[in-house]
């Protein structure tokens, strides 16, 4: 497998998608019209990871990986951040912090997602 370190960046939008602008997204990477939208919120980088394998390592793979199984089964959407699937992601993000991938700091991660409640996110990267 080829490797592709890619940078993971999680967005909060805060309005909702279409599920054609999902699906786009989702499949092809649309990311500069879903993105060019004057709803797209805050950044939080989320770290590094390997693209190019089959289950995306360190944090930012896993949490990047999560969003985008909840983005695309079953309809495409963008996942509202509750509080439950905030306790996903740091589930999922604490599972692989001991990796040796670059990663955001939890504290930095947790503090994005708790002011971010209730708005809808993505990945990049």
């Amino acid at each position: 497998m080829t490797s592709y370190l890619t940078e993971v960046v999680l967005i909060a939008l805060d309005l909702e998608p279409t599920r054609e602008q999902m699906r786009l997204f989702w499949n092809v990477k649309e990311e500069d019209d879903l993105l060019a939208d004057p709803a797209v919120g805050e950044r939080c980088w989320l770290g590094t990871t390997d693209a190019g394998e089959d289950v995306q390592p360190g944090p930012a793979g896993a949490v990047g990986s999560l969003l985008f199984l909840l983005g695309t089964l079953p309809d495409y959407r963008a996942p509202l951040l509750t509080s439950e699937l905030l306790s996903l992601i740091l589930w999922v993000y604490d599972r692989s912090v001991g990796d040796g991938w670059p990663c955001v700091e939890k504290g930095k991660l947790d503090a994005f997602l708790e002011g971010h409640l209730g708005c809808y996110l993505v990945t990049t990267g």
